[in-house]
């Protein structure tokens, strides 16, 4: 079988952050290295939105930003500039403290 518990402690619960940036890395004479940011000039989609169709049943939001470069069949290359993802949940009921899962499977049972 499977048992899970999720907890839920806070009001905010990021699930995943990615960001990717491109820089130009030159070794000076003295041995130190200076990283400069990259700039590109190519168009850039982004997108963001909650998904709360849900919340009234389980008491949370999901929501999520992407933010890519897009240029044509190009896009999430990081040779076309930097990108960022995330994800997280919101609790809409503050008294939801867990979410608990359990499922068993019985395969002696017909």
């Amino acid at each position: 079988g499977v048992d899970v518990k999720l907890g839920l402690p806070v009001k905010k619960q990021e699930i995943l952050n990615f960001k990717s940036d491109v820089f130009s890395v030159v070794r000076e004479k003295t041995g130190s290295e200076v990283e400069t940011p990259v700039k590109f000039n190519v168009k850039r989609e982004d997108y963001g939105g909650c998904f709360d169709q849900l919340s009234p049943l389980i008491g949370l939001t999901v929501c999520g930003e992407v933010s890519v470069p897009l240029d044509g069949y190009k896009v999430l290359s990081p040779a076309y500039g930097p990108s960022k993802a995330s994800l997280r949940i919101e609790k809409e009921d503050e008294s939801l403290t867990a979410y608990h899962f359990r499922t068993f499977y019985d395969n002696k049972q017909p």
